[in-house]
């Protein structure tokens, strides 16, 4: 989603730029910021902090640590990525 906030802001979208930002949740973050993009999510930044480094290092599909930290309350989850969604639709629908 982060990646689609760089592309509809108009921030870089050859496939090099994207590449470069990889599984990093932050550097999307910090590109999508650079592009433009302004969220209303409610802690989004805080969430992205939180699911940096197990997103990056692929630890929802492949071997992870027994232990890593997770936001803890999955409702606020839900509604940043809800809010997020809709943000993004809003502008990609509206350049159609």
């Amino acid at each position: 989603m982060l990646k689609a906030a760089i592309v509809a802001w108009d921030g870089p979208s050859e496939e090099k730029s994207l590449r470069d930002i990889g599984h990093d949740l932050v550097k999307g973050f910090e590109a999508a910021a650079a592009a433009g993009f302004r969220s209303e999510a409610p802690r989004l930044r805080e969430i992205i902090d939180v699911m940096n480094e197990p997103y990056k290092a692929h630890w929802f599909r492949y071997g992870r640590p027994e232990n890593f930290a997770l936001p803890g309350d999955f409702v606020q989850v839900v509604e940043a990525l809800t809010v997020l969604d809709e943000e993004l639709r809003a502008r990609l629908w509206s350049k159609e």
